[in-house]
């Protein structure tokens, strides 16, 4: 069998790559990189200190999105949100989806590990922008897109990670000796421009902290 690395897959017991993180297929192994949504829960509670809702549309058929909404729900519990969801099937149902969450009247909208909903960031983010309500998601890159703020993992050092296990197994270790490991270097990026725009006053030490800031 070819020797087979793989990253940046949020849990790969249950995306059925392996049956734990030591006992997977002989020739394969790599990099667990679960989207932060406690840090990033803790993250909202902090910046926006009055939040009660969170917003979330998602797509039940992708286990990634399954397990982010569920890690979503157990945080915001903690610390005192209420998560308002829509489950969708396809692109096509988000602009309805929308709709139906905008008259829950939600104080922030969140994205985790969906790659249906990803997929239209930029035309979801300019929807949000228009209502004023804050748009957070786990992949750091969506700051280009017009997101509010995003925490998740630093995929090029994820990448330089896998890149570590290849050449290992190039000088002739086998994937069946090296267990599969968990790896999150998180990542925040954020946009004072959208703070402004929405009276929003984000902590100066979290504006140091990001790794882009648009400004």
């Amino acid at each position: 069998k070819i020797p087979h690395v793989f990253g940046a897959v949020t849990d790969p017991v249950k995306s059925g790559i392996a049956e734990s993180l030591t006992g997977h297929p002989d020739n394969v192994t790599g990099i667990a990189t679960p989207q932060p949504v406690e840090s990033t829960v803790r993250l909202m509670r902090r910046v926006f200190p009055k939040a009660k809702v969170i917003g979330m549309i998602w797509n039940p058929a992708e286990a990634n999105s399954e397990i982010c909404t569920i890690k979503t729900r157990e945080s915001a519990k903690k610390l005192g949100f209420k998560v308002v969801e829509v489950q969708i099937s396809g692109t096509q149902e988000i602009e309805e989806a929308l709709k139906s969450i905008l008259r829950k009247k939600p104080d922030i909208f969140f994205t985790s590990g969906d790659t249906t909903v990803s997929s239209v960031i930029p035309s979801l983010a300019e929807k949000l922008r228009q209502k004023k309500i804050p748009y957070i998601t786990n992949t750091p890159a969506d700051i280009e897109s017009g997101v509010f703020m995003a925490l998740g993992a630093d995929y090029y050092d994820v990448g330089l990670k896998a890149a570590e296990l290849t050449a290992r197994i190039i000088k002739g270790e086998k994937p069946a000796d090296m267990p599969i490991f968990s790896y999150v270097p998180e990542q925040l990026t954020l946009s004072l421009k959208l703070a402004r725009e929405y009276g929003i006053a984000i902590p100066d030490d979290l504006v140091e902290k990001a790794a882009k800031v648009v400004k």
